[in-house]
């Protein structure tokens, strides 16, 4: 959409490297626009996310260990995000998370891989931790 204000609906804008589904999950549509940028649209990229979090832990077991085990702080409000959108929203829906940006089981392998620059919100880590964590 030429017009858009939202980066999800501005196919000409820069979208920084994120990971989709970082709040609740929105289906097929991550999928049909990751079709739509290997036919040639848009200006993005791709991280393996799985092989960063790899390297990390390899190369910097403390970062690895601080990012795996203090919580990120995100907020998406639905209908500002959804401001393009086709449809004519007018429920709000605001969710709010807190979550490790490499979430590890129980085994300490990472199964998940959770950040979205766009939905940070003002971090809640102590002092003492926020300077290494960020």
């Amino acid at each position: 959409k030429e017009t858009a204000q939202s980066i999800s609906y501005n196919q000409d804008a820069r979208l920084n490297n994120h990971t989709d589904q970082s709040i609740p999950s929105h289906g097929a549509v991550g999928l049909l626009l990751a079709i739509h940028y290997i036919e040639g649209s848009g200006h993005n990229t791709t991280v393996d996310a799985f092989a960063v979090a790899h390297a990390l832990r390899e190369r910097d077991p403390e970062a690895f260990k601080l990012l795996s085990t203090h919580v990120a702080d995100a907020e998406r409000d639905y209908i500002a995000s959804r401001v393009d959108a086709a449809q004519n929203h007018r429920n709000s829906l605001l969710i709010s998370t807190k979550y490790p940006l490499l979430q590890v089981d129980q085994d300490g392998e990472v199964w998940r891989v959770q950040y979205n620059e766009v939905f940070r919100t003002p971090s809640t880590l102590q002092f003492d931790v926020f300077a290494k964590w960020y």
